[in-house]
Formats: structure tokens, sequence, C-alpha cells
């Protein structure tokens, strides 16, 4: 679990503090180094694209989707929810129609997120 939540969180001071750390390190000693995009450099080989890898691209939402991914390992580790098995039977609210397949789990109810 702590090795998940490190992944996590050098993703995203990976995207959201490269060029930070790359210009403080030029003002304090004078050594310029350039960003390089290694999630594009490994796209690029693997899929044949073209995507540039002289710059960072911010992914919206980067920090949110990381807490909450971080929030999900941790809570799973505390036993608090169990680890979905079957991503496509995850409980939404369109999936307690009667139509649904007996191997989805019902959704939780509504108040249980609400604080009520």
């Amino acid at each position: 679990m702590i090795i998940i939540v490190i992944i996590d969180l050098l993703v995203l001071c990976y995207y959201k503090y490269s060029y930070f750390f790359l210009d403080a390190l030029y003002e304090f000693t004078g050594i310029e180094l350039h960003v390089y995009n290694f999630f594009a450099a490994a796209s690029n080989k693997m899929f044949g694209t073209n995507s540039l890898v002289d710059t960072i691209i911010l992914p919206v939402g980067i920090s949110f989707f990381t807490f909450q991914a971080m929030s999900y390992c941790i809570d799973i580790y505390r036993g608090k929810i169990k680890a979905v098995t079957n991503i496509s039977c995850v409980p939404t609210s369109s999936s307690r129609s009667s139509t649904r397949s007996s191997s989805c789990p019902a959704a939780p109810s509504a108040s249980r997120y609400s604080g009520f």
C-alpha cells in the first residue's frame, strides 16, 4: 500500500512540479536542465505516435484523480471497502434496475454519501 501511495505522489509531483524544480535548480546552481516527458516518449515508442517529448502537458484533474486513487487504495487496505473485482459491474445509480446482472452487486444507498 505504501508503494502505491508513493508512486501516485511521484507521478503527481512529476506532472505538477517538474518545471518548478528545474527552474529552482537553475536559479540556485546555474545548471540548466530541460524537461523530458518520459510518458510521451514511452507512448511514442509503443504506439508509433509523434507526441512532443520536450514539454509536459498537465492532465486535467490530475490532483483529484490521484487523491481519489490513493483514498480508494487506503480504504481497501484498512478494510473499509472491498476491492472491485469486475470493472464492468461498478455499482452506480443506474445499476439498480431489475435488468441488472446477478453477478453485479447492488449500489449503496445515497444516504451513505450524503451524510444523512
